[in-house]
């Protein structure tokens, strides 16, 4: 039922929106982070505290769902039928993960509260060719080079650098890795040499390493230092 060239339009790149409709015939139309494909034949949304449009589908599961290429930005309009609600399984699981994710990039925090997954049988496909007639192609490298800077981004910022070490920690570990002996490090940061060699060795057991230098390689390698760190020289 769904043909290979909407398949990217799953990716999440573009927002989505699905128009739902009362069994009095008011529409109801709602913003999507995401549509998640399952199969050539079904797709899901997260149920985001989507109340009208919940509602809206338990008494008239007819309901449409407008996706985008992110690579030629052609607009696909799908007839969907609302089938049922997952409340705890992996999709669920997989979803809070995506728009964590998501969230994350957009500086959104704690918008991961999914209830459900929301599943829906696709009745058909449509390419509405009129909404992309007048749009300029995006090349495809530009999109797939912006996702993998986000997706190393997100490595970064999920790495132990930032979520097993304080911030002190953090901090010497720049200094470390910029060259500093220990002492130049406690004179900067204004504590004693002995403190400064108390984090180091809190560094090395956080981060399994064994010497300075191989501290300096993780910074470095991982595209942890910075030049605007508060108190770096």
């Amino acid at each position: 039922m769904l043909p290979s060239q909407v398949l990217p339009a799953f990716q999440g790149v573009f927002p989505s929106t699905i128009v739902t409709s009362s069994l009095n015939g008011i529409p109801n139309i709602t913003n999507l982070s995401r549509v998640w494909h399952l199969d050539h034949e079904h797709v899901a949304i997260a149920n985001q505290l989507l109340l009208k449009t919940a509602s809206n589908l338990y008494v008239n599961p007819l309901a449409l769902i407008k996706i985008v290429n992110p690579y030629d930005l052609q607009h696909w309009e799908l007839t969907v039928s609302y089938i049922r609600s997952n409340v705890e399984d992996p999709l669920v699981e997989s979803m809070r993960d995506d728009i964590r994710t998501v969230s994350w990039m957009a500086g959104i925090p704690n918008s991961d509260n999914v209830r459900s997954a929301m599943i829906f049988n696709v009745l058909s496909v449509r390419k509405c060719l009129e909404e992309t007639q007048h749009l300029t192609v995006v090349p495809e490298l530009f999109v797939r080079q912006v996702i993998e800077r986000s997706k190393l981004e997100w490595a970064k910022s999920t790495d132990p650098f930032h979520t097993v070490l304080s911030a002190r920690e953090r901090q010497v570990s720049q200094y470390v890795a910029k060259g500093h002996t220990n002492a130049e490090i406690a004179k900067a940061l204004f504590v004693s040499p002995r403190t400064v060699t108390t984090h180091m060795e809190r560094i090395f057991q956080k981060l399994n390493l064994t010497s300075r230098s191989a501290l300096t390689r993780y910074v470095v390698e991982k595209g942890l230092l910075t030049d605007n760190d508060s108190g770096t020289p």
